[in-house]
């Protein structure tokens, strides 16, 4: 399947550019404060959270492993992939450390990378019954080397997000973020997005496949203040909510990158995760070229993410 440059650029500098707009909200619970930061645009500096840090590691642990597109892989090779991304994890835990890395990074997966720092095997660390937004959050990369190539999506997507977080609805939150940035990057219309999820997970968690129906049948029915909060979508904090949330915010505004990450970051809920995976998707969809030129070069680690995009697109075709 063909590879667009700027579609994986967009999507690696887009899912920094996300996070560093809902990070600064993250915890908050008032709207109208959310609304002021929110209204002041891409904070200078443009810092990241653990989102993008994780995503990082994600990227790294691939293009060390370089599994094979487009054919089953063994399970020798997946191997390979887990061992390595648990000791990338472990790296980025033990840098947490240091308070100038430290981004407010969620518990499940600092408990889950003391267990691999410990030694322990990384389909057994994860927490059981977790369903934070921990493993959606940073498993865009897994769809930019799999473009177009599902059976892989799905097992790497699992395996991306087996060293931390275990329950299925985690699983098929880590998957659904992979296969929306492929299925983003092949110009499939985003009011098929929902179909294209259910067709690949639909056997595997009946929550994530109601809350993705939600979404869909949110976008515009009901506006973001109710649809992005309990009742409905949810805020967030959990995986399948993250995905089904960024999803609304890209189907509500297809064509407007600004639109649709700003629209994700202002929420009382899991901004930054929200915001991530919608800059994720977004970049995906429109390229580089549709990020807001005034915020390149601003967001923090963008040379190294342009870095990752560019070795990701020239891999296995």
């Amino acid at each position: 399947m063909r590879r667009d440059g700027d579609k994986y650029r967009g999507c690696m500098v887009g899912l920094a550019l996300g996070d560093a707009l809902g990070s600064p909200v993250e915890f908050e619970r008032d709207p109208e404060i959310i609304q002021k930061q929110i209204d002041k645009g891409l904070p200078d500096p443009a810092l990241v959270s653990d989102d993008t840090q994780m995503t990082m590691r994600v990227a790294n642990a691939i293009l060390a492993v370089k599994p094979l597109v487009g054919i089953p892989e063994s399970d020798a090779t997946i191997e390979r992939y887990g061992s390595k991304l648990a000791a990338e994890f472990v790296e980025w835990f033990q840098s947490q450390k240091d308070p100038k890395n430290s981004r407010a990074p969620g518990l499940t997966c600092m408990a889950a990378c003391h267990e691999l720092a410990s030694g322990k095997y990384w389909r057994v660390a994860g927490i059981p019954e977790s369903r934070g937004s921990g493993a959606a959050m940073r498993s865009a990369p897994v769809g930019l080397w799999f473009h177009g190539d599902i059976p892989n999506i799905v097992q790497y997507g699992i395996a991306t997000a087996q060293p931390t977080h275990l329950d299925d609805v985690s699983s098929c939150a880590s998957v659904g973020t992979a296969l929306l940035c492929s299925v983003a990057m092949s110009g499939v219309p985003v009011g098929l997005w929902g179909h294209e999820l259910m067709i690949v997970t639909g056997g595997i968690s009946g929550d994530f496949s109601r809350i993705i129906n939600a979404a869909t049948a949110a976008v515009g029915n009901i506006p973001p203040s109710k649809a992005l909060a309990v009742g409905c979508i949810g805020e967030g904090w959990q995986g399948h909510e993250a995905v089904a949330s960024a999803m609304y915010c890209c189907m509500s505004c297809p064509n407007d990158f600004r639109a649709a990450v700003l629209m994700a970051a202002n929420t009382v809920g899991d901004s930054d995760t929200i915001a991530c995976i919608t800059g994720a998707l977004m970049g995906a969809r429109l390229g580089i070229g549709a990020i807001p030129p005034e915020w390149l070069g601003k967001v923090e680690h963008e040379k190294e993410l342009i870095d990752l995009a560019d070795l990701l697109v020239a891999g296995t075709p």
